[in-house]
């Protein structure tokens, strides 16, 4: 399926959210204005920023889904070019790039269900349980779902949308807890970080625990915590809907051994055969762990990409020949898995040979 084009969007705001997060307003050119984006909850936006070389980058909407003017934050990440652009050379009234409306999160069954939604957030991984909670609770529904959200940040100071979570408080379907990791002007109550007994402690407080749908975004150290639990309590994998905001792996160990030690062993050496429209390509990758994404890229290859961390499913292809040894936390559903289709950031061949088809 071919992807959308990019179209041109013009900055109206960006600022600091906190020290360490920009927040940027788009909206569409004259001619364009007032069309809604058809957004989704938790949907996230790609970029193809102006840098050198050019960047393709997603991040979380954290605009109303049915507004034009889409909204995100994006973290200042040390080292990270993309994240340099948004925080030191982009300014009101400049031009970027957009494309693809996604939601890896979104299930659309949930829009006709009383769902309750537990949500774990740490850092920018905040950004898509506010897109959710919004849509929740701001919207017109014919269902009424409700929201736990327990969020972890450095700081108050360092915390997101501080404000609009606490426009909800007094929401009778929701509510919110906070940790800060750091002690200066934290009162003791909110002190600490998203830990597995944590999590444990909370939930045992959690009448609904046992049915309700999770959400889990955030650092790679706090999401493995969080699933941690959830193993101890037996909540299935179906009821787990996770968010990757780095290109590390994570996985819940309730299917047999866990994917992340798995793909952390050594796997033999592998002859890869990528077709696309504009051709075949092959390479060798060898058995050190690494992503099939990231060896086609080292080898030099122009394999469909974006964010490298399985938000955007950029890098969807399907297994041709050969098999492989996938993350068992994924955006893809059990039908498209069964299919053969995997997210190259996420997968390691396990065999001598592998063919792979993308169909974009």
């Amino acid at each position: 399926m071919k992807q959308a084009e990019f179209s041109d969007w013009i900055v109206k705001t960006c600022f600091k959210e906190s020290p360490e997060a920009m927040r940027v307003k788009l909206t569409r050119k004259e001619s364009t204005k007032g069309t809604p984006i058809a957004s989704t909850p938790g949907a996230s936006i790609e970029f193809m920023l102006p840098t050198s070389p050019r960047l393709h980058r997603r991040y979380s909407l954290i605009s109303a889904i049915d507004s034009d003017e889409p909204e995100f934050i994006v973290k200042d990440v040390k080292g990270g070019a993309a994240s340099h652009f948004f925080h030191h050379q982009l300014k009101t009234g400049d031009t970027l790039q957009m494309r693809g409306v996604k939601s890896n999160l979104w299930r659309s069954e949930w829009k006709n269900k009383n769902e309750t939604f537990i949500c774990f957030g740490g850092g920018i991984g905040i950004t898509p349980i506010y897109s959710l909670v919004q849509w929740g609770l701001s919207t017109e529904q014919s269902h009424l779902p409700s929201f736990v959200v327990y969020s972890g940040a450095r700081s108050p100071r360092h915390g997101l949308l501080m404000n609009e979570f606490d426009a909800f408080k007094s929401h009778e379907r929701f509510s919110m807890h906070r940790l800060f990791s750091e002690r200066s002007n934290t009162e003791e109550d909110n002190l600490g970080r998203i830990s597995k007994d944590q999590v444990l402690k909370w939930l045992s407080k959690e009448p609904s625990a046992q049915e309700a749908q999770y959400i889990i975004s955030g650092p790679f150290g706090m999401m493995k915590s969080v699933h941690e639990a959830l193993d101890e309590l037996r909540i299935p994998g179906s009821q787990r809907h996770t968010e990757y905001f780095t290109d590390r792996l994570i996985a819940s160990t309730n299917a047999g051994a866990s994917p992340t030690d798995a793909l952390q062993q050594l796997r033999p050496k592998c002859t890869v055969e990528i077709e696309q429209d504009s051709g075949v390509q092959s390479f060798t990758m060898h058995g050190e762990g690494k992503s099939i994404l990231k060896a086609a890229l080292e080898a030099g290859l122009d394999v469909p990409h974006s964010c490298r961390g399985g938000i955007c499913l950029s890098c969807q292809a399907q297994v041709v020949e050969g098999e492989i040894l996938r993350d068992g936390v994924s955006g893809l559903s059990d039908a498209e898995k069964e299919q053969g289709k995997i997210l190259c950031c996420r997968t390691q061949p396990k065999t001598k040979t592998l063919r792979l088809r993308f169909d974009r």
